[in-house]
């Protein structure tokens, strides 16, 4: 009786292994894209920076300021987002997180609740912090974190001047900026949404800003 001969040609058993060895590559490569982070919200809000009343440039998300007050202004799209949460850090760890694209809840400087300070920001200051965002939010005309807002040319721009530090997680004091060692300053914006069972907040825009000294 003859015995059938290997119809297998010469090169397929190594290819096949090559193949099987790649398996765990690709699989590896799809882990890894159903894991990236993404973030698509709809642009609600822009921001401007502004100092001894002019705008200051913002390129790539990256501004030159002298260390001395400034302002920020929020510049909303009709209908007025009503609240956004701001974190600011004098390290770029949560800077760099939302720059990604990563969720809310995965950015270290908002993994706190936000705090909300005084109504129309008569310390003129801004809250720092690595874990907590502060809330800025208008509620009526008397009632809001801003110091002025004005309609112009069919949207809000609601301005906030700053010329103090408050140091969040160490002794709560307020700090002139001129009068720190301030060089560099993280500042990230998001407007959110609580769910119907207040479980989860909905992002629905961010920015996020540089600020050199």
């Amino acid at each position: 009786m003859r015995r059938r001969k290997n119809s297998t040609k010469p090169g397929t058993v190594t290819r096949l292994l090559r193949n099987l060895a790649a398996i765990p590559i690709f699989l590896a490569f799809c882990a890894v894209l159903l894991a990236s982070p993404s973030f698509a919200g709809k642009k609600t809000f822009s921001i401007r920076l502004e100092q001894r009343g002019a705008p200051v440039p913002i390129v790539s998300h990256e501004a030159l300021l002298e260390r001395e007050p400034f302002t920020i202004v929020m510049i909303f799209q009709r209908p007025m987002v009503p609240e956004v949460l701001v974190n600011a850090s004098y390290t770029g760890e949560s800077f760099e997180i939302a720059k990604t694209g990563y969720p809310l809840d995965k950015i270290p400087g908002f993994q706190e609740t936000g705090m909300a300070d005084y109504w129309l920001n008569p310390l003129e200051e801004l809250m720092v912090s690595k874990t907590a965002p502060n809330v800025w939010y208008y509620e009526s005309p008397c009632e809001h974190r801003y110091n002025l807002i004005k309609e112009q040319d069919g949207k809000w721009e609601c301005t906030r001047n700053i010329a103090a530090l408050m140091d969040r997680d160490g002794t709560r004091l307020y700090e002139k900026i001129e009068k720190s060692d301030i060089k560099e300053l993280y500042i990230v914006f998001v407007s959110a949404e609580w769910t119907k069972d207040f479980s989860a907040q909905r992002e629905n825009h961010r920015e996020w800003v540089k600020i050199t000294f």
